[in-house]
């Protein structure tokens, strides 16, 4: 089973999202995501977070967790506990790959600013973006919650953009238990224009 986090009915329509329509999904998304899907169809799930709350899985469901421009509408703290949540329902050696806008990447012009918004001024807007991330703080969080990090596209800190492809010839990837998935990068939209980050639960954990 496969978690996805911050679906959108945008994202799920596009042709090259056809992995993340196919296969044993579960799709958690704003309530107004759902409004034209078929009540019966367990797959598609409303989700609204806030700090405190569990998701209402078991330990150890899912095999891949996936979110793409989810996490920058959270404020730290909750992005925090939403990732400590993720680890709890994912299997040792799943994989969580986070796709966030990258506050250092140069195709921003300037830098994302804090507190960015696509043309709402209510601070509560679901558009407002409310955490930065980079490369750093955002491994560094998931490492606090015990996954093991690897970045594959990203802007260090002294402006140079890194690049890379899941391999399962490379250590981080050796031991997935869901490989398909996690060496497709295809259904990702905006992989070259992201911070992507892909966290992993240890065996044993």
């Amino acid at each position: 089973m496969r978690l996805h986090l911050g679906a959108s009915r945008h994202q799920l329509r596009q042709p090259s999202a056809k992995a993340l329509r196919n296969g044993p999904w579960i799709h958690l998304g704003a309530p107004e995501f759902f409004e034209d899907s078929e009540p019966a169809d367990d797959r598609y799930c409303s989700f609204f977070y806030k700090r405190g709350d569990r998701l209402p899985f078991d330990d150890a469901t899912f095999s891949f967790a996936f979110s793409e421009h989810f996490f920058e509408h959270l404020f730290l703290d909750e992005a925090g506990e939403l990732f400590k949540e993720c680890f709890r329902v994912l299997q040792p050696g799943a994989c969580f790959r986070i796709v966030v806008p990258d506050s250092d990447l140069r195709t921003y012009l300037p830098p994302e600013p804090v507190g960015y918004s696509t043309g709402d001024e209510r601070w509560c807007h679901p558009d407002k973006h409310k955490t930065r991330w980079s490369i750093y703080s955002l491994s560094y969080i998931l490492e606090l919650m015990c996954f093991q990090s690897h970045g594959l596209i990203y802007c260090d800190k002294f402006g140079v953009f890194h690049k890379s492809l899941p391999q399962q010839t490379q250590a981080h990837y050796s031991n997935c238990i869901d490989a398909e998935i996690v060496l497709d990068v295809s259904y990702v939209l905006r992989f070259d224009r992201s911070l992507v980050v892909d966290a992993f639960k240890p065996l044993g954990k």
